[in-house]
């Protein structure tokens, strides 16, 4: 089974007893625990590690199990007394200076999956190369298990306590607005309620209860699976509708009209909000499937702007060297200057209430206002299934030759970039990326524009794009 155990962009996910077994956990915390011991014998201490988990199927169960092996390699485990949000475990271990964490939770897979992450020390998800240690020590692993030394910890009041002392609680509070929070039956069950409660706020809920099944949707906070939140916001006249997904690092808004808010528009509107509000300075940090408002806005402000591939570790990582203000993904995680280095939906949610808050605005006043001042953004992507036997590679070349016989009614193209996938941008700042999976027969086509038609067309051209090069 350990051959089958490999790590994605953030850790090892699995379908549950099929690949995701009590057997591949504690093998897996093996693994982690050799490496963690290595490290303390480099350090000279052996600090606790932090276990947690989220609502998923057995969660609490394997993470049981994760902190029995922990236990058993000598570690003082600190085991999480409840479900909990993913961004709260990686805040404690910074917090209590622990040697790292693992957090049981599929994030935002569907409900047969679950999963397993590792934050270092610095709260962060480990780099590919130290996954590859995992994988590659899983064959000699022996799993010691004890009981001992587990302590059961509130890993919650402690995150929380963080958030209040980052946002004006009390200017948001004091709002007249109705909220309707959807957790999306995931960890960041009433996180906010609790911070929010307490003043003119109208607070409404849904999906806030623990389901293994997660109301038959994936708990991804993406316009497809926010139906129930759509029509909450609308029945109840709301001002914002906030989602959260399945280990709450994740954020997807619905505004006072029912309409979806996506990620590079929330990236923006917050980046905005750092800086002319909270006086905020710093460098940005966007993965290539990025939107042009974040260059345009750091154009503005004269703020430095480093590009990434996808993946938020590749954020986390400049965020551990350099003064970072906000760093985001189109996935809908954003991470924050003075807190971790790794994304955090719930913060991201408190940011934008106390933008709302000190502006008087809703959501619609200001996209409309980020528009006005820096040009209109549309914003579409599909994942194109091809067969098993298909090559899926992109090639910069064959891509540029190909597309050349498209430009006639397409700009002038300004650049091509072949670092994560091959993106091509147009001189009218539009812009096209095809990236292939790199674990299944896939290529994500993305494009950007300034109305939805010309979005269409260069996702139409991806697909074209796409079958040509397979030829």
């Amino acid at each position: 089974m350990s051959t089958e155990i490999k790590f994605g962009t953030d850790g090892w996910r699995g379908i549950i007893a099929r690949d995701f077994t009590f057997n591949n956990v504690r093998l897996v915390t093996q693994s982690i625990s050799d490496y963690l011991k290595k490290q303390s014998a480099v350090s000279g201490q052996r600090s606790a590690v932090i276990v947690g988990y989220d609502c998923r199927f057995l969660s609490r169960e394997y993470a049981n199990a994760v902190a029995a092996v922990l236990s058993g390699n000598g570690f003082k485990v600190l085991l999480s007394l409840e479900s909990v949000p993913t961004p709260a475990v990686s805040y404690n271990v910074v917090n209590i200076k622990a040697a790292g964490a693992i957090i049981i939770t599929a994030s935002h897979n569907p409900y047969e999956f679950n999963g397993l992450k590792f934050k270092t020390r610095q709260g962060a998800s480990a780099h590919p190369e130290v996954t590859r240690l995992f994988e590659q020590s899983l064959a000699q692993a022996q799993i010691c298990q004890a009981q001992g030394n587990i302590k059961k910890i509130d890993l919650t009041k402690s995150y929380l306590k963080q958030l209040v002392s980052m946002v004006d609680i009390k200017k948001i509070r004091r709002r007249k607005m109705r909220i309707v929070i959807d957790p999306l039956f995931g960890a960041g069950q009433g996180c906010l309620e609790e911070l929010l409660t307490g003043g003119s706020l109208k607070i409404h809920s849904i999906n806030s209860v623990n389901d293994p099944l997660f109301g038959g949707i994936h708990p991804e906070p993406i316009a497809s699976n926010l139906g129930p939140l759509i029509t909450a916001v609308k029945c109840v006249k709301a001002d914002i509708g906030i989602a959260l997904d399945g280990d709450a690092d994740r954020i997807g808004l619905i505004d006072s009209q029912g309409i979806f808010v996506n990620s590079h528009q929330i990236f923006s509107l917050l980046l905005l909000h750092l800086i002319k509000n909270k006086g905020k300075k710093g460098a940005v940090v966007k993965t290539i499937s990025g939107t042009y408002l974040i260059e345009r806005i750091c154009r503005e402000y004269n703020l430095k702007l480093y590009e990434t591939p996808i993946g938020f570790k590749y954020i986390g990582d400049i965020m551990l060297k350099e003064k970072v203000l906000i760093g985001g993904e189109e996935s809908g995680g954003i991470g924050f200057s003075g807190h971790i280095p790794e994304r955090d939906g719930i913060l991201s949610a408190l940011y934008m209430l106390e933008l709302m808050a000190i502006t008087g605005q809703n959501l619609v006043s200001l996209k409309k206002e980020l528009f006005t001042e820096f040009g209109l953004s549309c914003y579409d992507r599909i994942d194109l299934k091809l067969g098993h036997t298909q090559h899926h590679h992109i090639d910069k070349k064959e891509f540029s030759r190909q597309i050349a016989g498209f430009t006639s009614s397409l700009p002038m193209v300004k650049e091509v970039k072949d670092y994560d996938g091959v993106k091509v941008i147009f001189e009218d700042d539009r812009w096209l990326l095809l990236r292939p999976s790199g674990t299944e027969p896939v290529v994500r086509i993305y494009a950007e524009a300034n109305n939805q038609s010309k979005v269409k067309k260069l996702i139409d051209l991806g697909q074209k794009l796409v079958y040509k090069v397979q030829k």
